[in-house]
């Protein structure tokens, strides 16, 4: 985990073989929402609980290289 509010996850997963050399990555945000209302809403207590406690797991982990890469098609 990059970075956390009561609404968004800034995640960011990477894919490894057996041999450790890593194959893939993924960053993501990810959004609560609301199943009543259907928009963005603020994670329920005991999610956001997890959320802190794996926010304070990760905190000093080195920031991955590949973090904030634009992505698109190429056009030419």
């Amino acid at each position: 985990m990059l970075d956390y509010n009561d609404k968004l996850l800034h995640v960011f997963f990477t894919m490894n073989n057996e041999k450790g050399e890593k194959l893939a990555t993924s960053e993501q945000m990810l959004i609560g929402i609301n199943k009543d209302t259907g928009r963005a809403g603020s994670f329920p207590n005991e999610i956001d609980k997890k959320v802190q406690s794996l926010a304070k797991e990760h905190q000093d982990l080195p920031k991955p290289k590949e973090v904030g890469r634009t992505i698109g098609i190429k056009r030419k």
